[in-house]
């Protein structure tokens, strides 16, 4: 969504959930928990999320390490497809 201001956030955040040993990506959670996980089912869950008006998501990203923005509204769909099994 072009929010991220720090390129190597990403990598600081995964070698962090590595180093703790917990699943650093959505297919390894998949395998971690032997759950399918599909993507429908995952953006239903979300839409219950307090963040969520009227079944529509809102989203908090990072912009960079301490600072994130709020009340980001996805494109419809975009979800569907970065969550689906690779």
């Amino acid at each position: 969504l072009g929010l991220l201001e720090q390129p190597d956030l990403p990598g600081r955040v995964l070698a962090l959930l590595e180093g703790l040993g917990l699943p650093a990506s959505l297919d390894g959670l998949r395998r971690s928990s032997g759950r399918t996980l599909a993507a429908d089912e995952l953006v239903a869950a979300m839409r219950l999320d307090k963040k969520a008006a009227g079944g529509e998501l809102a989203l908090v990203l990072p912009r960079r390490a301490g600072q994130v923005e709020l009340d980001v509204r996805p494109p419809e769909g975009l979800l569907e497809r970065l969550l689906a099994p690779r």
